[in-house]
């Protein structure tokens, strides 16, 4: 199978620590395959990247990074807020390449460095696609570790540990196994144990409640289903009443249809008596309007009503006749207006058309004459002889003569241009000249100030060697009397050493310390053997401390039982329920019977509650029918009122309809004067024209005036006045007409109010006796409510006292098993005390382990003394040697003088010629800068020349194009004028303006001829109007006539059919269907009562069943039962999966252990180089702890490093030297990496050679060597080693596992720079 595996890329680093902020500033490492190395000096940056590889794989700060150091610093950055970035780049388990980028903020404050990560992000490239994760989505940590297949506790402990924590595994106890329980994650593991065991515990508790719920949730199932056979029984009591009530309901439906029958019959009779009102009262009116037309009409039509129709007929197509012949001539009178309208408009438009083709006109004239006076004003300026006199005969000149003067105005400016031109090519060859010598004069003067700054640059620098030499030689005259005091401290200190060495004897010291060790491990031994002791102890001391738990557990149930009692007896106390009872079970009992009395008097209060419901039910039927009646009629006569009121309002019907009648008459008689005066008017006109007298008086006119008054007078009444007057009288009386049919069709509606006025008293009587009665029922009823209300109250409260006294029998079973508990706790007590208590054991015990702790103390301190003699050993001898190093330097320093005191007086000399080589060139300077300054004025003085002659030139051809091209455009106008023919333009306008004028007279005069015609049609068409209405009237007066017939028809039909009903014979049935409906429907009221008391009984069965305590019971019990045996199963499982997780824990633990010790030491026999230590390895020591419950122990491992030599193993801690506790370290870590990164094959050494000595450092190289050749196949292998010995380097270059190598400097700034070398420039 392939393993999955990941490796990094490169890493960029910028703003961390000494790394700049800057972009010059930016750091990139690539790492190779298998081997990368990186040197440089202490402090030059180097355990950064392990930091900053931390950092971004982790996303935690080194140790001393999480006050603001680990960001560049942004004092020495020049500003107040500094961004450190970290980028790496890498490849993951699956293959793909990702980049996890973490930036952070230093920001400077007034008295402290604040520190903030601004942003983690991780991209990721899946299928040529990127997908990004940031920290606001997920968890880049979390994701990171996935990613390289490597768990968090590797990575910080292992892979990139931090130089100042890589001895770890030789740390304190707790320290170490935190360590390696972080690396094993052994917390997690022994947190899914104690999770196992508390869920267990929970289970296990909740199978005792469960059984006591579930003896509750039986006795309510039995009680329950008590309850559902009574609601059982009593459902089939409503079933049958239902089924009386559908009886009676049967019986009643075909009784009620016949009576409804029987009704309808009575509304058709009502409705004929109605029929035979409204057609006598329909005849007597069109009577009336038969009079009233037989007045009104003078001409009488003689013969048939079809001759009068024929006749009408005639008459009326000669009037539609009439009336087209107007129309026609009304039509093209109209066409008339509107030719005559359009000419005038089309006058209109020529008028506008005439006055723009003036305007053009007189605008070319004015135009021509102010080219021509333009042209002869430039002609005379340019001095064109032929164009200087007056224009020529007819006004202007002519086109050619423009074109001519157009032409030479060219060539005039195409001279001045060429003048132009020539000027300015004699300014620039004069300007060149110029500044050839300007160029000249600058070269030399450039090179003579050259000249003169290197000889003062020489001789400044040849001052401060000088000074320098003066310095140096001063020193060295010093340093004479120094070379003597240097070799008196190297004697002294050479004779310190000698007495030093034979001051300690360090064998013996050693030899004590190994006895000491041996007595410490013995004491151990001895404190490991008690501990059991005291864990057996502690067991036998886990079950008193149960018994006691069990003993205070039954006491709080005896008090809350105490308490619960109580309260019961205070809510019963009005029950009469008495509570000294010896057994649990006696206090149910007798709340059960008291429970059954109370019901039984609950039940006879509901039966009695039930027969007042139906006698309330019936008067309730009544009093609804006597309403509703009572409200239909009362509705019918407000409708009948407010029908009657629209039309009548507040007068009476029959005064209203009296006057309107009346109205009616008195039109139709001012109808008849008006239009029989006409005759008279006509007879009286013929009279007055012919005698010229008045036809009443017969007196004469005393003036013409009077005589013409008086015929105007007459005629208008005749012909304007009586046609105007008598129809809008026809229009009134019809308006009338209207008013009294409507009120004709009211009389019914009239008399059925008077009917209904007298029958409403009747039934508000009746209602009012029925609601006596029903408010006396319901007085009765409310009393019966009341006290069953009471009684159902009284049982609700026996029954809220279930809960309370299943509690208190709870109890009571919970106190009697705790004392079965407790009887067999007691059991399990051993009889008889041992002579070897837990207090004397523990106390042994202590004394052992402060002994143990003093002879550690005592261990420390000769091992300290042993340090303290090597450090102060080596003290001595490097004081020997910078002593031996400063005189050496002392004697080479006064060989040197000599020559110091040559090389200064050859300096001096140097110097003197130089001041004398500056001076002459200084004197030579002066004269090239004035003669430059001439130049560069002369040039100044001909450049503004040009500009002005440039300036002058420029203006006069603009001025000379700008006049030529006025007259240009001024000729293209003129041009444009006279090939549009504008001038026939005008003159056909004014031609169309004369012949449109005599059009409109034309049409004017027909116009006037027409509406003479008009006039005389129109006079015809009144008096053919006037005879067609009187021929109306004929029609209308035989056609009434015609109806008055038809309605006297109708009524005897009417009042014959009326006849054919016979209702005497109905009424003996109706009265006996009557009171058989009523005695039906009392019978169905009492029924129904019943039924309603019983539905009330179900109802009440019902809510007890769906009340808190018997809701759902069956579903609970059986609830409770799966959850009981579910449980059971689930704590038997518990079980199980809590020794196998054991188990395996166990296992894992022992295999990991195995296989890091035997590669521990592999790696030990080849690195170290001594004789005292043959290996080392890692000790974990089980640990059995006591532990509660079904799962009485568990294991806890304690991690030691010890040291073998042959078959005794010591512990390392405090035992090895320096460069042990460092080889010892880098090892166990090697091994820890090869058992756990198999997914993340990299490993990263800081500083490895720390504290070594020579033979070490060679067999950490040989062993580094060896473990890269031989996982070197292994692709993702990558072994960084970060460390200032060059030579330890040059060991690992020589195994050609790499081309490259990183070296880490500081630069003049203080900042970091990393550049990579040729391994061969190394070797070198």
């Amino acid at each position: 199978t392939c393993i999955k595996m990941s490796s990094v890329d490169k890493l960029f680093i910028q703003g961390i620590r000494s790394f700049g902020s800057g972009d010059a500033d930016k750091a990139v490492i690539q790492f190779y395959t298998p081997l990368t190395l990186i040197t440089g000096q202490n402090g030059a940056g180097k355990t950064t990247i392990i930091e900053c590889l931390k950092y971004v794989t982790t996303g935690e700060l080194p140790p001393n990074g999480k006050s603001g150091a680990f960001v560049h610093d942004p004092k020495l950055a020049g500003e107040r807020e500094v961004k450190g970035v970290v980028k790496l780049k890498f490849t993951d388990m699956s293959g793909n390449t990702a980049v996890c980028h973490r930036m952070l903020q230093s920001t400077q404050k007034p008295h402290k460095i604040e520190q903030r990560t601004l942003d983690s992000s991780l991209e990721k490239v899946i299928g040529g696609q990127k997908v990004a994760i940031s920290s606001r989505c997920a968890e880049v940590d979390r994701e990171l570790i996935v990613h390289l297949g490597v768990s968090k506790a590797i990575l910080n402990h292992v892979i990139f540990c931090h130089q100042e924590e890589s001895a770890w595994p030789l740390s304190e106890g707790k320290a170490l196994k935190t360590k390696f329980d972080e690396i094993f994650a052994s917390t997690r593991y022994t947190k899914a144990l104690e999770n196992i065991k508390q869920i267990r515990g929970e289970h296990d508790q909740n199978c005792k409640l469960f059984n006591k719920d579930l003896e509750h949730l039986k006795l309510q199932k039995t009680k329950a289903e008590e309850l559902q056979e009574k609601m059982k029984e009593m459902q089939q009591k409503v079933d049958a009443s239902k089924a009386d009530v559908t009886r009676i309901k049967n019986e009643l439906a075909p009784q009620e249809t016949r009576l409804q029958e029987l009704n309808d019959m009575y509304e058709e009779v009502s409705s004929l008596e109605r029929t035979i009102a409204e057609l006598d009262s329909s005849k007597r009116e069109l009577q009336r309007s038969c009079n009233n037309l037989d007045k009104k009409i003078e001409q009488k039509f003689t013969g048939s009503f079809q001759e009068l129709q024929d006749f009408y007929h005639s008459h009326h197509i000669k009037l539609e006749k009439d009336e087209r012949e107007l129309t026609q001539l009304e039509n093209r009178n109209s066409q008339l207006q509107r030719d005559e309208e359009q000419v005038k408009r089309q006058m209109s438009v020529l008028h506008r058309k005439h006055g723009e083709l003036e305007t053009e006109d007189r605008h070319h004239r004015n135009r021509v004459k102010s080219r021509d006076s333009k042209l002869h004003s430039l002609a005379s300026e340019l001095g064109l002889k032929q164009f200087t006199l007056s224009p020529v005969a007819g006004g202007c000149f002519s086109p050619k003569q423009v074109s001519s003067f157009l032409s030479k105005a060219g060539q005039h400016v195409k001279e001045l241009e060429d003048k132009d031109a020539r000027d300015k090519a004699r300014y620039t060859n004069q300007e060149r000249a110029l500044q050839r010598k300007i160029d000249e004069l600058n070269n030399s003067l450039a090179t003579h100030e050259q000249t003169r700054k290197l000889k003062r640059e020489t001789l400044k620098k040849n001052k401060m060697e000088v000074a320098s030499i003066a310095k140096e030689l001063s020193r060295i005259s010093s340093s004479a009397g120094q070379l003597e005091d240097t070799e008196e401290e190297l004697k002294t200190a050479e004779k310190q050493l000698k007495e030093y060495l034979g001051s300690i004897n360090v064998s013996k010291m050693r030899s004590e310390l190994n006895s000491m060790s041996v007595e410490k491990r013995k004491v151990d031994e001895k404190a490991k053997s008690l501990q059991r002791e005291l864990g057996q102890l502690s067991m036998q001391s886990s079950a008193r401390g149960a018994l006691e738990a069990l003993k205070k557990d039954k006491r709080d149930k005896e008090r809350a039982h105490g308490n619960e009692l109580n309260v019961l007896e205070e809510e019963v106390s009005a029950l009469d329920v008495s509570l000294d009872t010896k057994g649990p079970g006696d206090l149910s009992k007798k709340l059960y019977e008291t429970e059954r009395s109370k019901k039984k008097e609950s039940e006879k209060a509901s039966a009695k509650l039930n027969q007042l419901n139906q006698k309330v039910m019936k008067v309730n039927m009544e009093e609804d029918t006597l309403r509703k009646q009572l409200k239909a009629k009362q509705s019918r006569l407000k409708d009948l009122e407010s029908e009657v009121g629209g039309v009548v309002g507040e007068r009476s019907y029959e005064d209203l309809l009296q006057g309107i009648e009346e109205e009616c008459e008195k039109l139709r008689d001012d109808i008849s004067v008006a239009k029989g005066s006409a005759p008279f008017f006509k007879k009286s006109l013929g009279k007055l024209k012919q005698s010229k007298k008045c036809p009443m008086c017969l007196r004469g006119f005393s003036t013409d005036g009077d005589y013409e008054r008086l015929v105007v007078s007459v005629t208008d009444r005749l012909n304007k006045v009586i046609p105007r007057i008598v129809p809008q009288l026809e229009e009134k009386l019809q308006t009338k007409q209207k008013e009294q049919r409507e009120l004709q069709e009211l009389a019914p509606k009239v008399e059925d109010i008077s009917t209904l006025k007298g029958r409403i008293p009747q039934l508000e009587s009746e209602l009012r006796d029925t609601s006596k009665s029903k408010s006396q029922l319901q007085r009765e009823q409310k009393e019966a409510n009341s006290e069953n209300t009471r009684l159902l109250s009284e049982l609700d409260k026996i029954r809220g006292l279930q809960p309370k006294v299943t509690r208190v029998d709870t109890l009571q079973k919970d106190i009697n098993s705790l004392n079965t508990r407790i009887q067999l706790e007691q059991s399990k007590l051993t009889v008889g005390d041992s002579s070897r208590n837990q207090m004397v054991v523990n106390r042994e015990l202590q004394d052992a382990q402060r002994k143990s702790e003093d002879l550690s103390t005592t261990i420390d301190r000769r091992r300290q003394e042993i340090d303290d003699h090597n450090s102060q050993l080596k003290s001595l001898e490097d004081s020997i040697h910078r002593l031996k190093e400063e005189k050496l330097n002392l004697q080479g320093m006064l060989q040197t003088r000599q020559t110091l005191i040559s090389k200064k007086e050859d300096l001096l000399a140097l110097n003197g010629t130089l001041g004398s080589e500056i001076e002459s060139v200084e004197q030579a300077l002066a004269p090239l800068q004035e003669e430059l300054e001439e130049r560069r004025k002369e040039k100044r003085k001909l450049t503004e020349e040009k500009e002005t002659a440039e300036v002058l030139a420029r203006t006069k051809m603009q001025e000379l194009r700008t006049q030529v091209d006025s007259i240009h455009r001024s000729t293209d106008t003129i041009k444009s004028y006279i090939e549009e023919k504008k001038t026939e333009a005008l003159e056909e306008c004014v031609s169309q303006l004369g012949e449109l004028k005599t059009e409109v007279d034309t049409k004017a005069r027909e116009k006037r001829s027409l509406e003479e015609k008009i006039k005389l049609l129109q006079k015809q068409k009144a008096n053919a109007k006037v005879r067609e209405h009187e021929l109306e009237d004929n029609i209308e007066l035989m056609v009434k006539q015609q109806e008055v017939v038809e309605k006297e028809q109708q009524v005897k039909k009417a009042k014959s059919e009326l006849r054919s009903k016979g209702l005497d014979q109905y009424d003996t049935e109706y009265q006996r269907l009557q009171s058989k409906v009523e005695t039906l429907r009392k019978e169905q009221a009492r029924v129904e009562g019943h039924r309603q008391g019983q539905e009330e009984q179900v109802r009440h069965f019902e809510r007890e069943l769906q009340g808190d305590l018997y809701k759902d019971v069956v579903t609970r019990h059986t609830s409770k039962l799966v959850e009981l045996t579910t449980t059971k199963l689930a704590v038997s499982d518990l079980d199980k999966f809590y020794r196998a997780l054991d188990r395996a824990i166990t296992r894992y633990h022992t295999i990991k252990m195995e296989e890091i010790n035997k590669i521990i030491k592999e790696i030990w026999i080849k690195t170290y180089r001594g004789g005292d230590i043959d290996t080392i390895e890692i000790r974990s020591d089980d640990e059995t702890v006591p532990d509660t419950g079904p799962l009485r122990t568990r294991k806890v491992y304690h991690y030691r490093v010890v040291m073998k030599k042959g078959e005794v193993s010591l512990d390392m801690r405090g035992r090895c030297s320096a460069g042990q506790k460092v080889l010892a370290s880098i090892i166990i870590r090697l091994a820890l990496a090869e058992v756990f990164c198999l997914n993340f094959g990299l490993m990263a050494l800081d500083e490895p050679t720390t504290n070594l000595d020579r033979e070490n450092m060679e067999g950490l190289a040989q062993a580094i060597t060896d473990i890269v050749s031989e996982r070197s196949k292994q692709k993702n292998f990558q072994l960084i080693v970060i460390t200032h010995d060059e030579e330890f380097v040059q060991l690992l270059s020589q195994s050609d596992y790499t081309e490259y190598y990183y070296k880490v400097s500081k630069e003049v700034e203080e900042t970091s720079r990393v550049r990579r070398f040729h391994i061969s420039g190394l070797n070198s």
